[in-house]
């Protein structure tokens, strides 16, 4: 993914500049995950909020591979060790640091396997 910031303009990935009227705001939502103040987890399990974007987007086939992209995201968030063991338990049931921090782990997800290694620029034009 790159990213063109200058000071009107933010155009991620080449789909031009993401205020302006004429974007396909559909294409824009399915490259750019928000997270909010308040959290919003799916009522599913643990290890289902983390793997649905990936999985929607047939990112991974093998699930050795999303087993592994599930740990690396909760563990980037620090909610590995709290819930390794609770993968099935509902998203629902976590208290709301650790419903905050599992979207978060939602939306880095998909990061963690197209940036192996780190491959997001960001530039700026003066």
């Amino acid at each position: 993914m790159t990213i063109y910031l200058d000071a009107k303009q933010l155009d991620i990935d080449g789909l031009g500049d993401i205020y302006s009227r004429d974007i396909d705001v559909v294409l824009l939502r399915a490259k750019v995950d928000m997270v909010f103040q308040k959290p919003n987890p799916f009522p599913k399990s643990i290890y289902d909020n983390v793997a649905y974007g990936p999985k929607l987007r047939d990112m991974v086939n093998d699930k050795q591979k999303l087993n592994v992209m599930v740990e690396n995201s909760l563990t980037k968030v620090g909610l590995w060790e709290e819930l390794k063991d609770r993968l099935q338990d509902s998203a629902l049931d976590l208290s709301g640091g650790q419903q905050q921090r599992l979207c978060i782990a939602r939306a880095i997800a998909p990061l963690l396997i197209q940036w192996q290694p780190m491959q997001s620029k960001i530039l700026y034009k003066s």
